[in-house]
């Protein structure tokens, strides 16, 4: 006996077993549908793509199916409704939307000509977090590059120590005086890079300080951001319609196709 768990495909093997043993196949596919249906619920839409629709031959088989395919028709047209009241509710909602954006177009006291004092003083504090996070972070690279010059130095000089340790015959008075010289001049390389990169992050940090001075000063950068930031209510309500536009005409596609496909199976 099969569970209410197994499907109509598990139902259709197991009596077209028995089906192809008696060689009467109507009579299994028939079965199958009896058994499934009596659990309340048949496959039909397996069956169909099957093929195996007309092979319900009798009235009752070919009643059990077409009661179980109107409850699935049933079931699709509610679902279309369902997609169709789901439009209309994203539309009235973008209605009031777009009537909100309006008033607030209209209305002189919410959309600014001019930022705000608070405004300002959050664009200005935006604007020194920025630049401080970017002197931070140049001077962190500049920083593990010198120390990395330095450290590639110190790792040549003592490669070379090995090296005279157990070739000694290598240990020449022309080889110590090339070892030595290209061990100082690494380091001397070293130092400069390392000096010279300080030196360079030093007035980086002086070029960024003076434009973050000049750009307080002036106020335009400033004044545009509390501008921003005062209208940041009307360019959302812009960007919500927006995303609303765009979820209607998905709805209304799919609508559209799940129309066509219930128009066509009653064709």
């Amino acid at each position: 006996m099969l569970t209410k768990t197994q499907s109509t495909a598990d139902a259709f093997n197991q009596h077209w077993t028995v089906g192809r043993y008696n060689n009467d196949f109507d009579s299994s596919l028939r079965l199958a549908v009896e058994q499934e249906f009596e659990q309340g619920y048949v496959d039909t839409d397996l069956l169909r793509s099957l093929g195996l629709r007309n092979k319900l031959d009798d009235a009752h088989a070919l009643g059990v199916y077409l009661h179980s395919r109107t409850k699935q028709l049933a079931k699709q047209k509610d679902s279309i409704i369902g997609q169709a009241t789901r439009i209309k509710r994203i539309e009235a909602e973008m209605s009031w939307v777009q009537e909100t954006l309006s008033n607030l177009k209209n209305n002189p006291g919410v959309l600014h000509t001019e930022p705000s004092q608070e405004s300002m003083e959050l664009a200005r504090d935006s604007i020194v977090l920025q630049q401080k996070s970017e002197m931070d972070v140049e001077g962190k690279l500049a920083q593990a590059l010198s120390w990395a010059v330095t450290l590639a130095g110190i790792l040549f000089v003592l490669s070379l120590i090995p090296i005279l340790l157990v070739v000694p015959s290598m240990a020449s008075h022309a080889l110590s005086i090339s070892i030595l010289a290209t061990a100082a001049g690494t380091i001397l390389f070293g130092g400069v890079v390392f000096f010279a990169t300080h030196s360079s992050h030093e007035n980086l940090n002086f070029h960024l300080r003076s434009q973050h001075d000049e750009d307080l000063s002036s106020g335009a950068l400033i004044k545009e951001l509390g501008l921003q930031i005062d209208n940041a209510p009307y360019y959302r309500a812009a960007e919500e319609i927006a995303q609303l536009q765009i979820d209607i005409a998905r709805l209304r596609y799919s609508h559209k196709v799940s129309v066509e496909r219930l128009n066509a199976i009653f064709e």
